[in-house]
């Protein structure tokens, strides 16, 4: 994103996706305060659907940098997708997303996997995301509280991550009624995906359904690689 970028004249923005690829190593303390920044995003509180990267999720997350976040809302946002990635940091920037987004009414999560990791470097990555870990807990969230109905997770692995993700969204999603979750591969693994039917729910009326991969009704990032960038 470029230094000095903003959003003008977006009243009549219904939707908008948005990409943001990596800064090259080395950058971030120069671009640290231009990628991204609440007043880069105030045109988008006109929108009503927005499909977001991961990088673009992780700026929402309270703990990246010095970034402010206390007044911005996307009061018209009824429809969001996103990537996501098996980390802490990504994850609490889709809640964070959510407090911003009231109104919001169904949204779709792709968990992003990671490029391939070379056979010598396997070990170190495994350590790293042992150390990336995000647990449930209860919020007072208002979408979820009040007008969030569904709910489309794909390319779900089963990891305890992913799983206490899922928990938080049954745990906090007062009105919700279809949850949809879409294993890696459309490979469902039992023992793993089992888990959710004993998981405390708000909502009686939820349904969690596994969708044959032939029967997936896909957002636009779930046809493959929706930008290269990859952040460790």
């Amino acid at each position: 994103m470029l230094r000095g970028f903003a959003l003008l004249n977006t009243m009549s923005l219904e939707s908008a996706s948005i990409r943001l690829l990596r800064v090259p190593r080395g950058y971030e303390d120069e671009y640290k305060n231009h990628l991204l920044c609440p007043a880069r995003f105030v045109g988008l509180n006109h929108a009503k659907a927005l499909t977001l990267s991961t990088l673009v999720v992780k700026y929402f997350c309270p703990a990246y940098g010095e970034l402010l976040w206390d007044t911005f809302i996307l009061d018209n946002l009824n429809h969001l997708e996103l990537e996501l990635r098996y980390n802490a940091n990504y994850i609490e920037g889709l809640v964070n997303l959510l407090k911003f987004s009231p109104n919001l009414e169904a949204f779709y999560i792709r968990f992003k996997e990671a490029r391939h990791i070379p056979r010598s470097q396997r070990k170190k990555k495994k350590a790293i995301e042992n150390r990336s870990s995000w647990e449930s807990r209860l919020e007072d969230i208002a979408c979820l509280s009040y007008h969030v109905k569904i709910i489309r997770i794909s390319n779900v692995d089963g990891t305890e991550i992913a799983l206490e993700l899922v928990k938080f969204l049954l745990q906090n999603g007062k009105v919700l009624e279809k949850m949809e979750i879409m294993p890696r591969n459309g490979e469902r693994k039992q023992k793993s995906f089992s888990k959710l039917v004993a998981f405390p729910k708000a909502s009686s009326k939820v349904v969690i359904s596994f969708p044959e991969y032939g029967q997936r009704k896909i957002p636009w990032f779930d046809r493959g690689d929706s930008d290269p960038e990859y952040d460790d």
